[in-house]
């Protein structure tokens, strides 16, 4: 059987606090995560008239309170961790989708005028390059279906 984990609400902390009688936790549901389990032996302080220090266990109440609690965070974490499997082999998928797509310039057209867009008028029907730089862009919607964008010359 594991040792005793120690609780002490008045002195007790989740953060530094190990579970000894030296450095007890603050609440039993921390205590649960550090032994792995809702089952264990977990002692809580009681004070009485004389000051001192008396360590009982745990209220079946307070165990079945943060038991349900216990389970809840561990059901969320799991779901947690089977979202990001899921979205890594999502985005796996996307990036090989993706590695198989070749850009290749089609040599039977002719090749590009490289112009101002003030002579836009003037090559109307031809191959253009014009060169420039994203002002400013927003996108808009769930999925960034829209997308706004200002550009400058």
């Amino acid at each position: 059987m594991a040792s005793p984990l120690y609780i002490c609400p008045e002195t007790g902390n989740d953060e530094n606090g190990d579970g000894s009688e030296e450095k007890p936790l603050k609440t039993l549901l921390k205590a649960m995560v550090i032994s792995g389990s809702a089952d264990g032996d977990f002692r809580v302080a009681s004070v009485k008239k004389d000051q001192q220090r008396i360590w009982e266990p745990a209220a079946k109440s307070a165990i079945k309170k943060n038991k349900n609690k216990f389970e809840a965070d561990l059901k969320k974490a799991s779901k947690a961790q089977d979202a990001a499997k899921a979205l890594k082999e999502k985005t796996d998928a996307a990036v090989e989708e993706a590695k198989k797509i070749k850009l290749v310039m089609d040599k039977s057209l002719p090749e590009a005028i490289k112009i101002k867009v003030r002579d836009a008028k003037d090559n109307i029907d031809k191959r253009i390059k014009v060169q420039g730089y994203v002002h400013r862009l927003r996108q808009q919607g769930l999925k960034e279906s829209c997308i706004f964008g200002t550009s400058r010359w």
